[in-house]
C-alpha cells in the first residue's frame, strides 16, 4: 500500500472510532428529557448540561463522555451505568446511587455528593477536586490515582476503599470511616484533617458544632445510618 493511502485510511479510521465512541442515540435523549426513566438508554457524548434530572433512572446507561455539567440530580440512579471520561462538575448528585457505577476519568469536580451511594464504584484518576462527599458511602471504591484534593469527606464510608496513589491533600476526612482503606507511600495526606478516625489521635479540641448537619442538608437528607459509631482499624498498606 502506497504511504498517502495508509495515511489516509488510518485517519478515516480514527475519526470513524471516534464517532462511534461518542454517537448518542437522538430518541433516548428525547427520552431522558421527558420521561427520566431511561434505563440502559445510549448517551454517549450527549449534551446534558444544566438538565433538570432529580429521580432520573439512568441505570445500566452508556454515558461515556456524556456533558452533566451542573446538571440537577439528586436522587437519581446511575446503578452499573458506563460514565468514563463523562463530566459532572458542579453537578448536584446528593443521595445519588452510584453503585457498581463505572467513572474512570470522569470530572466530578465541585461536585455535591451528599449521601450518595457509590459502593463498588470504579473511580481511578476521577477528578473529585473540592467535590462535597459528606456521609457518602464509599465502600469498596476504586479510587486509586484519584483527585480529592479539599474534598469534603466527613463522616464519608471509605471501608476497604483503593486510595492507593490518590491525592487527598486539605481534604476532610473527619469522623469517616476508613477501616481496612488501602492506602500507599504515594497517597497524599498532607494537610488533611483525620480526627476522629485511626490514622491520627482523636483532639480533645475538636468542636462537633462546626459540622452541625444543617450546614450541609436540611432534616431531609438526615440518615441515622450515618450515626453509628464506628470501629477504627489501621489501613491496610500494601
Amino acid at each position: 500500500m502506497k504511504p498517502g493511502i495508509f495515511l489516509t485510511t488510518a485517519v478515516l479510521f480514527t475519526l470513524g472510532a471516534t464517532t462511534a465512541a461518542s454517537a448518542f442515540e437522538p430518541n433516548d435523549v428525547r427520552r431522558l428529557q421527558t420521561t427520566r426513566n431511561c434505563p440502559g438508554c445510549d448517551l454517549r457524548g450527549a449534551d446534558l448540561e444544566g438538565a433538570q434530572l432529580q429521580g432520573a433512572n439512568l441505570n445500566d446507561a452508556r454515558l461515556q463522555g456524556a456533558n452533566l455539567r451542573r446538571a440537577i440530580l439528586v436522587g437519581a440512579r446511575f446503578e452499573r451505568a458506563q460514565m468514563q471520561e463523562a463530566n459532572l462538575q458542579g453537578a448536584i448528585l446528593n443521595r445519588a446511587r452510584l453503585v457498581d457505577t463505572n467513572l474512570e476519568k470522569a470530572n466530578l469536580e465541585n461536585a455535591r455528593l451528599r449521601l450518595a451511594n457509590l459502593d463498588g464504584a470504579n473511580l481511578p484518576r476521577a477528578r473529585l477536586r473540592r467535590a462535597q462527599l459528606q456521609r457518602a458511602n464509599l465502600e469498596d471504591t476504586v479510587l486509586k490515582k484519584a483527585n480529592l484534593e479539599r474534598a469534603n469527606l466527613y463522616r464519608a464510608n471509605l471501608e476497604d476503599a483503593d486510595l492507593r496513589q490518590a491525592n487527598l491533600r486539605d481534604a476532610d476526612l473527619s469522623r469517616a470511616n476508613l477501616e481496612d482503606v488501602r492506602i500507599d507511600d504515594e497517597t497524599n495526606l498532607t494537610g488533611a484533617d483525620l480526627r476522629g478516625t485511626d490514622l491520627e489521635y482523636y483532639d480533645d479540641r475538636y468542636d462537633d458544632d462546626r459540622y452541625d448537619d444543617d450546614r450541609y442538608d436540611d432534616d431531609r437528607y438526615d440518615d441515622d445510618r450515618y450515626d453509628r459509631d464506628r470501629r477504627w482499624r489501621r489501613p491496610r498498606r500494601f
